[in-house]
């Protein structure tokens, strides 16, 4: 209590009611005067930018050794370096010099973060690795348009709101067409509203606009089992989320302010993109599932079609003639039981674990393959015929 009324200039009454108070969204926290501003990553850099005149990157790791790949030998590697096709004559960042149409893959739920455990080609959208490939993209002068092809059923509205963000900010360069395969609902479509365009397939469920949340409350069964659990808090809200009891009442309503207000921001976004009326969206919303029929008569899907079809819209909004070559990349590329191995998401614990598991024999393999992926650069970019 004492270090928040200091840091932030409150009496320290003031300071005690608002930890009574929390948890907060990002907008109850201003208001609050708990923090200053709310901006997306590249606003801070840039308002950074602008105050001291100076160049800002978010260093990861910072102060800490960076790994080294293990040295090359002579032999093995050259073989395997035909066979993964490195070190060709293809660019370092795997994308191809002239004019191309970057086609990215949105499968799976949309997480802030990977799961600790993963299973052999299960596939998730991290907002890191995909606002990072659409960064680069839109940084590229040979990439002409994005299409984003989406199968989520939705997940954290945190990060599909960062997604929606960076494909807001790619469209301002160049077009982002979006097309929806069999599933894009609620965060699934909540990064879709990020495009200029957006297609889908008559059968595509689509729409769930809303949010929903809650706790799983166990006492019952650790009572069964003969287990006793002691909490101690401190906060009227301290607990919030124990599963040892339900919400009390002023829980519950802190609980509900809190979805409240993550809907209230999702029905935002969607009339900035849509252009559409706040109650027109309203009548789609609430957690109702549409196909893509019903979601192109509500407007909120531009056109009937697939993904070839979304191609050839992101061919003709960046105005490349019929006549021009251009090449489609599709990325990311999907996970190999190597990748898996040497580059699985939580990295530490599934690669020891699955290294242990090789016989002694397989390696120095291993070693090999992992310094040539090193030297691949841009891992994720796949170039696809």
């Amino acid at each position: 209590v004492h270090e928040i009324a200091t840091g932030r200039g409150l009496t320290e009454k003031q300071a005690a009611e608002l930890l009574g108070g929390g948890p907060f969204t990002a907008r109850q926290a201003r208001e609050a005067g708990l923090v200053d501003e709310l901006a997306f990553y590249d606003e801070l850099v840039g308002s950074l930018q602008e105050r001291h005149k100076g160049s800002f990157v978010l260093a990861k790791g910072y102060g800490q050794k960076p790994e080294r790949p293990m040295p090359l030998g002579t032999g093995p590697q050259e073989l395997l370096k035909m066979v993964l096709g490195v070190g060709g004559a293809q660019p370092e960042d795997g994308l191809p010099p002239g004019p191309t149409i970057a086609v990215l893959y949105a499968v799976g739920p949309i997480v802030s973060e990977d799961p600790d455990e993963v299973l052999l080609g299960e596939s998730v959208v991290n907002v890191e690795r995909i606002c990072g490939i659409l960064r680069k993209l839109r940084e590229r002068d040979s990439v002409k348009a994005i299409v984003l092809r989406i199968d989520s059923p939705g997940g954290s509205a945190d990060a599909s709101d960062i997604i929606w963000h960076e494909l807001r900010r790619a469209d301002q360069v160049k077009p982002v067409i979006v097309s929806l395969s069999d599933v894009a609902g609620s965060g699934g479509y909540y990064i879709a509203t990020g495009g200029r365009l957006i297609y889908a397939e008559e059968g595509t469920i689509t729409g769930s606009i809303g949010v929903i949340g809650g706790k799983l409350v166990l006492k019952g069964l650790f009572d069964k089992l003969g287990l006793t659990v002691d909490v101690f808090e401190r906060g009227a809200h301290a607990g919030m989320f124990s599963v040892m009891r339900e919400f009390s009442d002023s829980q519950r309503e802190r609980y509900r302010r809190l979805l409240t207000e993550t809907y209230d921001i999702f029905l935002e976004r969607i009339v900035t993109s849509r252009k559409q009326p706040l109650e027109e969206v309203k009548k789609l919303a609430q957690g109702q599932s549409l196909t893509g029929y019903q979601a192109q008569q509500g407007k909120l899907v531009d056109a009937i079609g697939g993904l070839s079809d979304a191609i050839e819209a992101a061919r003709v909004a960046a105005n490349l003639p019929a006549d021009v070559q251009v090449s489609v990349v599709r990325l990311p590329r999907p996970q190999s039981v190597i990748d898996v191995i040497l580059w699985g998401r939580n990295e530490l614990r599934l690669r020891h674990s699955v290294l242990q598991a090789l016989p002694a024999e397989a390696l120095p393999a291993i070693h090999y393959l992992t310094a040539l992926r090193c030297m691949e650069g841009l891992s994720l970019i796949h170039i696809s015929e």
